[in-house]
């Protein structure tokens, strides 16, 4: 019993500890597609765009508003995004995002590439997990 708890307790630390990994990488390499992807339909600012990806994912994606704000300026650099400062009538100026014609490029290539073939795997193993196959 003893070693079943033994093993248990370190399998827990190492799934975990494999986790962060995993979650690190996929939200640096996802995230800047999921802003493409909130831009693609509405533009808008930082804080707003954070707001929108917490409630688009029942908020279940954790991350800090700050690394958002550094995946835009990243995006904008590269010129996938422009940001334009704008009059806010509820406070001070922000910075409006919106998507470019290369931006739209981007997002559509990796829709295309990745997240399409993802999404018939998915579909297809759950498929046959549901038929018994």
């Amino acid at each position: 019993m003893e070693e079943i708890e033994l093993f248990t307790a370190k399998s827990s630390k190492v799934v975990d500890k494999t986790l962060k990994v995993w979650e690190r990488e996929y939200k640096k390499g996802f995230f800047p597609f999921l802003i493409l992807f909130l831009l693609r339909c509405k533009e808008g600012y930082g804080y707003e765009i954070a707001t929108r990806l917490r409630k688009a994912s029942l908020e279940r994606l954790r991350f800090e508003y700050s690394s958002i704000y550094q995946i835009l300026k990243r995006l904008e650099k590269k010129g996938f995004i422009l940001g334009e400062w704008r009059e806010s009538p509820a406070g001070p100026r922000r910075k409006i995002y919106r998507l470019t014609e290369i931006g739209e490029a981007l997002y559509d290539r990796f829709y295309q590439e990745e997240i399409v073939p993802l999404t018939i795997l998915i579909a297809n193993v759950r498929g046959k997990e549901e038929n018994n196959e």
